[in-house]
């Protein structure tokens, strides 16, 4: 079934999921090996739409690829255990929940494929090397894992950008205070403080500018009237001179 590019409109992702889980539903496809969805937008893939998935009892191909999921679980007790290729490319995966959590991806993947020979791709995430990508870094690297270009994975944001995830050692992974969400959130102050310093500056510089500039224009405009002062200085100075000249003659007389 090619769904491939099917959902072309503006409405919320969601309101996509929850038609096509009730036509599935509706549906009987226990047969189905090939489900497409790439190119959709899809933003949700929850607990719901892994049970719906839950259907295609035959499932071996599933293309998720160019869609907007952060996350996914399967649910793996239940779902898509005959599942042979995921297509999870160019998405907005960026870390993984803990290994620990067996409703998440990377635990689901091993369950499915200790009953399959299943292949993930992943390529085209931008994936957070901190603290929480190091369980999949190590996932990465176990021999029986099969990952579409996993030597080619990157890094695109934290300590080890366009590092290949790969060639980054376990405990290098590390978060710097906190989470990785707490890291962001102080990155992100830290950039807001820095804006608010620039712009301080910015200010103070202009203020030194104008100031600078009315000091300027007044030198100048005194240097402009100094000649016309020594002229009424002078002329006051020969006034005086001439009075006293006078009266000088004058007591001679």
């Amino acid at each position: 079934m090619n769904l491939s590019d099917a959902l072309h409109d503006e409405i919320d992702s969601k309101v996509h999921i929850t038609h096509i889980r009730l036509l599935f539903l509706e549906s009987q496809f226990t047969k189905l090996e090939v489900l497409a969805l790439d190119n959709n937008k899809l933003s949700v893939f929850d607990e719901d739409t892994a049970n719906t998935m839950c259907t295609f009892t035959a499932l071996k191909r599933l293309n998720l690829a160019h869609n907007i999921l952060q996350s996914l679980n399967f649910y793996h007790k239940r779902c898509l255990t005959h599942l042979e290729y995921l297509d999870l490319s160019y998405n907005s995966i960026s870390t993984f929940e803990a290994y620990s959590n067996h409703n998440g991806l990377l635990f689901s993947l091993d369950q499915i494929q200790k009953k399959s020979s299943l292949s993930v791709n992943f390529f085209g995430n931008e994936f957070a090397c901190d603290c929480q990508l190091r369980e999949f870094h190590d996932w990465l690297k176990r021999p029986e894992v099969h990952v579409i270009k996993k030597q080619n994975l990157t890094c695109h944001d934290g300590l080890f950008f366009n590092r290949f995830i790969v060639s980054v050692q376990s405990a290098e992974f590390i978060c710097l205070s906190g989470d990785s969400s707490s890291n962001r959130s102080s990155s992100n102050a830290t950039v807001d403080v820095l804006v608010t310093r620039l712009a301080l500056i910015a200010i103070f510089l202009s203020v030194i500018a104008y100031i600078k500039r009315e000091t300027i224009q007044h030198v100048v405009s005194s240097f402009k009237r100094q000649p016309t002062v020594k002229k009424q200085l002078l002329s006051n100075y020969l006034s005086e001179n001439n009075e006293n000249a006078k009266h000088g003659s004058w007591n001679s007389a």
